[in-house]
């Protein structure tokens, strides 16, 4: 036990091992005596809707002052940080480091970047049936592990054939305000199920020993450096330092498939030359940070635990992905090796670079260093055969027949039309006439079979027709249709100036309702005048036509300064009337008064009160 810096707290317990910060402001809460959770959390960290359960929660420095605990102990003891810390750099660490000591909570999850490839974090909080056994043996209570909170970890690191149960707990969102318990409160409510076939045990130990550890920044392109340094060691490199991406993807793929069978599928979704190709990512120059949990998984399938990955990255010296690639580049193959494929008959760069390993542009650089000039492919589309490809799509021919005749691709195709500006309008316009030509026939059709329609019933039934009518054809379309006349002997015009005065006068009647009208003044707004008369839509489209009207909207509304001024009256007399008395901070609080107030309205309430500022302790009257 610690003594506690905070006179609403009695007793503040030591951090058990491995525990959660949601878990020790728990324990804290059962020896305080409160009655409500919220009295606990507004004394720990100065607000009731403090959110101890969060990834990366804040206000740690108001925790550390109010507990005797250094922040510092706290980051490293009771939340995720320490998982965090080796994956960032020593700058964002520090940044983050101070966010979480700080107030601003929601900034952590994007600094933090927990959020980001597709991991949620369980909403509820998770238990080993059997670690709540031991925990009850040892200690004489349970209480929430680290270890078991992490989206990745299935099965408890210390008994991994033991599947995490996730525990019943209050809607937190229904009821404002945190539900503090135990897992020896929730055991009997856990959920039960099955482990994954063929989940292996490493991850949840590694992650775990990770949280452990406190490993200093190690960075994005040291990290890299070493991942590489591991494939190469695995054989997953090329002779040139290139990634074997099938092969790499082929054997993650293998080793995630019991997590990426179960809610983890989207973020450990693996797609080659897409923004979910995360695996290349993280092995190839780093462009920017991604989960720390990626980088767990990656860790365990090249490593195996954390003792092996401690040894590589002390064995490993400390250079960038671009030290490591130049030192690759260097290890290539010989000048005469490269010499001699190039002089071999029917070679040509990108038959070469296949067969080194290389880029084609890394192969011509060192040819023309050489001084070689390598065989190229033989241009295919000649002036003959570009004359043939435009007369034929001026014919009227589809792109992929044109391109069956010349022996061409149909990329081919498209390029030769995409430099050529003219050709390529002729043909834009010959296409907008073929679909201009169907889309007619399908509204002649529709207005045959439904001789009484009007545009609008059009639109509601064909509406992508009509929006490309809207766009392309919209005079043909109007005359197509006929237009809904007026009713025979229809509505006079309207008398705008006699609606102008009725209006007006209809809000000045309401102004002096909601002045007189009992209970809590209401503001008197623009809006709240016109909804009030029902006439918001009237005095927004045509505004103009109602000059009276928009006369008695600006005598009749009132301005923030004079509405809290009413409120400021009203809260006086109220106190007054129940309490006798009418304290200054008694009527700021019931006028509802912001820390934003201007002088003229803190003069009114200083001149209306008949108390003290401050609250005095055991006031009984509430406000």
């Amino acid at each position: 036990m610690t003594k506690p810096r905070h006179p609403g707290l009695p007793l503040i317990p030591a951090p058990l091992p491995d525990e959660t910060l949601y878990s020790f402001v728990t324990r804290i809460h059962l020896v305080s005596g409160n009655r409500h959770p919220d009295e606990t959390l507004e004394a720990l960290a100065g607000r009731r809707a403090w959110a101890p359960r969060s990834v990366f929660p804040s206000r740690l420095a108001h925790l550390a002052s109010a507990t005797g605990i250094h922040a510092e102990a706290i980051r490293e003891c009771l939340t995720f940080f320490p998982l965090l810390r080796p994956f960032i750099s020593t700058q964002r660490a520090r940044l983050i480091a101070e966010g979480m000591d700080g107030g601003n909570g929601r900034a952590l999850a994007m600094a933090s970047g927990h959020l980001r490839g597709g991991f949620r974090w369980p909403s509820r909080p998770r238990l080993c049936r059997r670690c709540v056994e031991q925990d009850m043996e040892r200690f004489g209570l349970a209480y929430w592990h680290r270890a078991h909170q992490m989206p990745v970890v299935l099965a408890c690191p210390e008994h991994p054939e033991q599947r995490l149960s996730t525990a019943e707990l209050r809607d937190v969102r229904r009821a404002r305000r945190v539900d503090l318990r135990l897992p020896d409160e929730c055991i009997a409510d856990a959920e039960r199920d099955l482990l994954p076939r063929g989940l292996r045990p490493g991850i949840a130990r590694l992650a775990a020993d990770l949280l452990l550890a406190a490993l200093p920044s190690i960075g994005s392109e040291r990290l890299t450096v070493l991942y590489r340094e591991r494939l190469a060691e695995l054989g997953f490199l090329t002779a040139s330092g290139r990634l074997r991406q099938s092969a790499i993807h082929e054997s993650l793929r293998g080793h995630l498939a019991p997590l990426r069978a179960g809610l983890l599928a989207p973020a450990l979704a693996i797609q080659p030359n897409s923004h979910s190709d995360w695996p290349a990512k993280t092995l190839r120059a780093p462009r920017g940070d991604i989960n720390a949990l990626k980088h767990v998984l990656l860790i365990e399938w090249l490593f195996g635990d954390l003792a092996t990955f401690r040894a590589a990255l002390h064995e490993a010296p400390a250079r960038t992905h671009r030290e490591e690639k130049a030192s690759c580049t260097n290890e290539g193959p010989s000048d005469e090796t490269i010499a001699a494929l190039l002089h071999e008959k029917d070679a040509t760069l990108r038959s070469v670079a296949a067969n080194l390993g290389c880029s084609v542009t890394s192969l011509a650089v060192k040819a023309r260093a050489l001084g070689l000039e390598p065989g190229r492919r033989p241009k295919r589309v000649t002036d003959a055969v570009e004359q043939r490809i435009v007369a034929a799509l001026l014919t009227g021919q589809r792109v992929q027949d044109v391109a069956v005749q010349n022996g061409v691709s149909e990329v081919t195709v498209r390029r030769v039309i995409r430099a050529q500006p003219r050709l390529r309008a002729r043909l834009e316009a010959r296409r907008l006439g073929r679909e201009r030509a169907r889309r007619r026939a399908q509204a002649r059709r529709f207005r045959k079979r439904h001789p009484e329609a009007t545009i609008g019933g059009f639109q509601s039934a064909e509406p992508a027709t009509y929006s490309w009518f809207q766009r392309h054809d919209p005079e043909w379309l109007r005359g197509l249709f006929p237009r809904a006349g007026r009713h025979a002997g229809g509505n006079p015009a309207v008398d705008w100036p006699s609606r102008d005065r009725a209006l007006a006068d209809a809000i000045a009647h309401e102004g002096q309702a909601m002045l007189g009208a009992p209970g809590r003044p209401r503001h008197l707004s623009c809006a709240a005048l016109l909804r009030a008369v029902d006439a918001q839509v009237t005095f927004d489209k045509h505004r103009a036509r109602l000059p009276m009207t928009e006369a008695a909207l600006q005598q009749w509304t009132e301005s923030r300064n004079a509405y809290q001024l009413r409120r400021i009256v009203w809260a006086a007399g109220s106190l007054r009337a129940t309490c006798g008395e009418a304290p200054a901070w008694r009527i700021r609080r019931l006028a509802g008064l912001n820390a934003s107030t201007a002088a003229d309205v803190e003069i009114r309430v200083r001149e209306l009160s008949d108390a003290p500022s401050i609250q005095p302790p055991g006031a009984g009257c509430p406000g």
